[in-house]
């Protein structure tokens, strides 16, 4: 307890400079506990990334109106060698109350369950979804943040032109909420296609899709990438086919250099802590050598006195890694609008309890390094030449 008061009273000798350096060291591990769990859902997603499935969409187009594959693709794309199961999908959008509160529809076709065995949806839940046109399945994260549960209706009101009653308002329900999907970390609400498509005008119908494959044998999923793209090659719609496995490669290699700009940025912040934290303490261990020799005089033993020096600069560091790290996680459950510290990222970090657990030991070790030069400092103090004024 002494001891405690001792490090207390230090710590408020200066109190401008021990919130300054609490501030930034709060801001340091901030961006710390964003980094780490950037890296941590990242690996997710690869780890999860099924190696016999393959995504096709559409390749490119001449009309900016046309932004998908028809149906029709998809029907083709079954009779292939090797293919087992289509399923077809299609974002819907719109908003809820006001145009900022946007919503998107992944609408799915009932080959979506073959086509996608490993979802942690049940048989029981996807035959609810097509049998209810206007339900809708959402996952927990999505959920929590949209304020959904099972039962609830809710309005979307989307651009002009996609009803043939020419209105702009959907309802829907809540089905059910299912656990999260890894290729999806931000959370998605799934839908009926055919609730779409029954209200589309006639013109509109069957067109815009994408196509998630499951096939027989995971060790061709290039070579029947490749085959579907040489099927439409010369089509009005040709298709561009990636591997799900290939296709998180590539998300993740594209998310590096802003991994890595976040990464060289924490860091940054992490070493002006160090410079920051072991000035501070330096310095008030000089101003207080008198105090120091004072306490050795009295009986204070020396492995004591490096320990209320440790303890020194380990408050703030510590101080600064929880509220850091609680800032982080607050900072990846806001909604996108409102989540500016989102960094442009490819994806919202998720934060682990682990996350908690590297930013104590980071702060430990940056209390340590900050402390060893005011320590070997202390350790070389002569009580009697400090006592005498020399």
């Amino acid at each position: 307890m002494k001891s405690l008061l001792l490090v207390w009273a230090a710590l408020w000798r200066k109190p401008a400079a021990t919130i300054l350096i609490a501030a930034a060291t709060t801001a340091a591990f901030t961006l710390f506990g964003l980094m780490i769990g950037l890296y941590e859902t990242r690996q997710h997603m690869l780890d999860s990334a099924r190696t016999d499935e393959i995504f096709v969409n559409l390749r490119y187009s001449d009309d900016p109106d046309i932004t998908g594959l028809p149906l029709s693709v998809g029907a083709q794309i079954e009779r292939l060698d090797g293919v087992a199961s289509v399923g077809a999908y299609k974002w819907f959008g719109g908003y809820r109350a006001n145009p900022q509160d946007q919503i998107w529809i992944d609408t799915v076709s009932e080959g979506m369950e073959g086509a996608r065995p490993d979802a942690p949806i049940t048989p029981a839940q996807w035959r609810l979804l097509f049998s209810n046109p206007s339900g809708v399945l959402v996952t927990r994260d999505k959920a929590k943040l949209l304020n959904l549960k099972p039962g609830d209706t809710f309005p979307i009101t989307s651009r002009p032109n996609l009803r043939a009653d020419e209105g702009r308002t959907w309802e829907f329900r809540v089905l059910a909420v299912v656990p999260e999907i890894p290729e999806f970390p931000d959370g998605i609400v799934m839908g009926n296609m055919h609730y779409i498509e029954n209200a589309a005008p006639v013109a509109n119908r069957a067109l815009g899709y994408a196509f998630w494959i499951s096939i027989k044998d995971a060790s061709r999923a290039a070579q029947i990438s490749k085959a579907i793209d040489h099927r439409f090659f010369n089509s009005a719609t040709p298709t561009y086919s990636i591997p799900v496995k290939a296709d998180a490669l590539e998300l993740a290699q594209l998310g590096a250099n802003k991994t890595s700009m976040v990464l060289a940025v924490a860091g940054t912040g992490l070493f002006m802590i160090l410079f920051l934290v072991g000035n501070a303490v330096a310095r008030s261990v000089h101003e207080r050598l008198p105090e120091f020799a004072m306490l050795h005089a009295l009986g204070l033993r020396a492995s004591r006195l490096r320990r209320l020096v440790f303890m020194e600069a380990a408050a703030p560091c510590l101080l600064g890694a929880t509220l850091g790290t609680a800032l982080a996680l607050a900072l990846t459950q806001l909604p996108p609008r409102a989540r500016s510290m989102n960094l442009n990222l490819m994806f919202t970090p998720h934060l682990p309890s682990s996350v908690l657990v590297w930013a104590m030991v980071s702060a430990a070790l940056l209390a340590l390094l900050s402390s060893a030069i005011p320590l070997w400092k202390l350790k070389r103090m002569s009580v009697a030449e400090i006592l005498a004024g020399r």
